[in-house]
């Protein structure tokens, strides 16, 4: 098979993604595609030299920076019947619930696949 390839949440930029966009509530997609990891990291901060920030490094200091990863457990098991977060496993839910406490935005909308059925609303 072809290799997955993921690029971990990264809750610095999100909260100044909702900060400068005034966003009201998120939609967390593709979250079937982290099912079958072990662990999930989440970027929570950024070493910058010696000090370290969870406000997002502007412009060219950010290619100074290094991400720090809180890592959480993945599940093993297929997501994409779920349709009420009940359905998910313990695991993702604490995921979502921590994009959400993070964020500073709650997460109203999960996607568990590609087909508009595929959804959770919150």
């Amino acid at each position: 098979g072809r290799p997955r390839r993921v690029a971990w949440m990264d809750m610095v930029a999100t909260r100044y993604g909702v900060r400068l966009q005034g966003a009201t509530e998120l939609a967390l997609t593709k979250l079937d595609i982290l099912s079958g990891f072990d662990e999930l990291p989440v970027c929570v901060g950024y070493r910058c030299g010696d000090e370290v920030t969870r406000h997002f490094p502007y412009t060219q200091k950010l290619y100074e920076c290094e991400p720090i990863y809180k890592v959480f457990p993945g599940w093993k098991r297929d997501i994409s019947g779920a349709r009420k977060m009940e359905d998910l496993p313990r695991e993702a839910r604490e995921y979502v619930a921590f994009v959400e406490a993070e964020s500073g935005c709650p997460v109203k909308f999960v996607s568990v696949g590609a087909e508009r059925s595929q959804l959770i609303v919150v």
